[in-house]
């Protein structure tokens, strides 16, 4: 005789429960995958936010380095005006641009000591 009732209902059993693991472990493989795809993603921002603030960075340090040679300029010229007004027998005169309807490339001199 073929197998029983008991003997198909057993292997239907351990059938069911078979394709309800594999069944499990699909559903835990795709959250996985999810899991992955949405770490890939905030990685990839990650990697775009980095690069902006190595840009940012960068032109910080330009600025910086600008401000700092136009500082040292402008001590410069500090210097050099102390060391004209320290020398009174200089002559020393003020020039200012003339205002428009003036001729141009003419300079009027405002201050002229004595």
């Amino acid at each position: 005789m073929g197998p029983s009732r008991q003997d198909i209902q057993t292997i239907v059993e351990n059938a069911k429960g078979r394709i309800l693991d594999r069944v499990a472990q699909k559903q835990d493989i795709q959250s996985l995958n999810d899991n992955i795809r949405a770490l890939i993603n905030i990685e990839q921002q990650n990697q775009q936010l980095l690069r902006q603030a190595e840009t940012q960075r960068i032109q910080l340090v330009n600025r910086a380095m600008a401000l700092e040679t136009r500082l040292s300029q402008l001590e410069r010229d500090m210097q050099v005006c102390r060391h004209s007004l320290k020398q009174p027998h200089q002559s020393q005169r003020i020039v200012v641009p003339l205002p428009e309807g003036y001729v141009a490339g003419k300079r009027q001199f405002v201050y002229e000591p004595s």
